[in-house]
């Protein structure tokens, strides 16, 4: 999709390092910065660019504006032997998606089942980063989070509901089997694309604020 003239490819270890540095500028820790690194370069390894390094552009706005809290600390507010809600008190979602699925993923060692939500969060990147997180530990592995309204309902004009990413995987030989998808025609992340490299998107992807199909990436974001 991208003008082969204009880019520029890094190794893998360079972007890492990119990533942490900048994360831990912004005031994570080393762990963090790591888990937030991971996620995104992961998205970006799986063709998932929508979700990559991409969203740095989003989490830097996200801090700016104290809709995500760097030095917030999770709390595990309820808790059963196959169960647990976290507070996430407004911190970033990859950190508290990465604890949330650690948790899972020890009930359900001991249990059978692990059932982790988290409440107060922010966007975490990619569904599936989590759920893969399970079936490399030899679980069936499960993850979803709501989002804001960004679907607009058919026949509709005004976005309504939330795209809602869902994601499963299951061990599998001799690959695992991996589902990550979200519940709209098209991620946002992916008209952003669109929009930053001026280009006209797909037909039936979205419409435009008085419900006509539109392949304006620019004038469907302002609408959302």
């Amino acid at each position: 999709m991208a003008d082969a003239k204009n880019t520029v490819l890094f190794p893998y270890e360079t972007l890492k390092k990119l990533c942490m540095d900048a994360f831990q500028k912004f005031g994570f820790s080393e762990k963090e910065a790591d888990i937030i690194q991971d996620v995104l370069l992961t998205s970006d390894l799986f063709g998932i660019q929508s979700h990559g390094m991409q969203r740095m552009v989003r989490y830097h706005k996200g801090i700016e504006n104290g809709l995500i809290k760097i030095d917030a600390k999770p709390e595990v507010v309820f808790e059963t032997p196959v169960s647990a809600v976290i507070e996430g008190n407004d911190g970033m979602g990859q950190v508290l998606g990465h604890k949330a699925m650690e948790m899972a993923i020890e009930k359900a060692k001991k249990s059978g089942v692990g059932i982790v939500s988290v409440r107060n969060s922010n966007h975490y990147g990619i569904a599936g980063y989590y759920a893969k997180m399970a079936s490399d530990q030899g679980l069936i592995g499960f993850s979803c989070t709501n989002s804001e309204a960004i679907m607009v309902p058919t026949y509709a004009r005004k976005a309504m509901l939330g795209s809602n990413p869902i994601a499963w995987t299951v061990p599998a030989d001799p690959v695992d089997f991996f589902f990550d998808c979200s519940t709209t025609v098209v991620t946002r992340g992916k008209l952003e694309m669109y929009n930053k490299m001026a280009k006209a998107t797909p037909d039936g992807w979205a419409v435009n604020k008085d419900g006509v199909p539109s392949t304006d990436a620019a004038e469907v974001l302002g609408n959302i």
